[in-house]
């Protein structure tokens, strides 16, 4: 993931962590392993939506397509109010600054 798409989801989460279903999301996540699809099921079941949301977007910080594919499983779910929070299209202001993202 690069730098400012890992920056836009760290100052977004507060907007969006109650609003998702991780679960939800999993099966338009390619870029997830078995093992983190795993966990981010044990995680929701065991502790709820919010906590799996934080392993969902720590483990897709990790990957290089993470961020496209979570604008996209948003879409996909009937979450795009969120995906508009973090679309690349989207100007985000970001601490009183605001970026401009560049387009695909």
């Amino acid at each position: 993931m690069k730098p400012f798409e890992k920056q836009i989801l760290e100052n977004r989460l507060k907007d969006f962590m109650n609003d998702v279903i991780p679960t939800e999301l999993l099966p338009y996540l390619a870029c997830f392993t078995q093992s983190d699809k795993e966990e981010i099921q044990a995680t929701e079941m065991n502790h709820g939506p919010i906590k799996a949301t934080f392993v969902l977007v720590d483990r897709l910080t990790r990957r290089d397509e993470g961020f496209q594919q979570f604008v996209r499983a948003l879409r996909r779910c009937g979450c795009e109010h969120i995906a508009l929070m973090l679309d690349s299209h989207y100007e985000n202001t970001c601490e009183g600054k605001h970026y401009s993202l560049p387009k695909n």
